[in-house]
């Protein structure tokens, strides 16, 4: 979808309107896209001693999950698709157009300002069925910050995930265990993973 109010003053860019490719071109170059660039002045502040930015997480509305799927999709891309066969990639790209699993899927988004930076997707009964954070915001504290509000709507701190090969570390400094070696299915490459609290 175009979109025809685009800030952007570079009118002759082949994406000029496009947002989801002109955001998969930028996350591609680990650079923010012209509309959601911090100024200089935010991000000098962001570098004094003592100052941690902080990322607002809530539930996502409906009209707010197409961004999520793009933003999961993009760093899909990046960071597991290497590693993937193209019956893998093809797999996970049919679960992102899965309209009647994503309609079953809660999603939590983190926030910088307007800009969706973080994605964190729960299938009942307390599956993960998808976490990823925006490559230009990895190791700020995302993933924990939505894995913690996500924690707190539920009474029973019991969570399962199939997760990625590039996400098994992570996983693990949330104090996941693996409950059997890497497995593949259709193509997928995961390892299953168990939280209890």
């Amino acid at each position: 979808m175009m979109n025809e109010n685009c800030p952007c003053r570079k009118k002759g860019c082949p994406r000029h309107g496009d947002c989801a490719a002109c955001r998969s071109h930028h996350a591609e170059r680990r650079r923010p896209v012209y509309c959601e660039r911090e100024s200089v002045l935010d991000t000098l502040r962001d570098c004094l001693p003592g100052r941690r930015r902080t990322y607002p997480v809530r539930r996502l509305r409906p009209e707010e999950i197409p961004d999520a799927l793009a933003l999961i999709w993009n760093v899909f891309l990046q960071f597991e698709a290497p590693e993937y066969s193209a019956e893998g990639i093809a797999t996970f790209r049919a679960s992102l157009e899965d309209r009647e699993r994503i309609r079953r899927l809660a999603f939590y988004g983190a926030f910088e300002g307007k800009r969706l930076v973080g994605v964190l997707c729960m299938r009942a009964p307390q599956h993960i069925a998808g976490f990823f954070v925006d490559a230009a915001y990895h190791r700020r504290g995302i993933g924990k910050g939505l894995f913690k509000a996500m924690r707190q709507d539920y009474d029973r701190q019991v969570f399962t995930v199939h997760s990625l090969p590039y996400a098994v570390g992570f996983y693990r400094r949330l104090g996941f265990v693996p409950t059997q070696g890497e497995q593949v299915t259709d193509g997928l490459r995961y390892t299953p993973m168990r939280f209890e609290e």
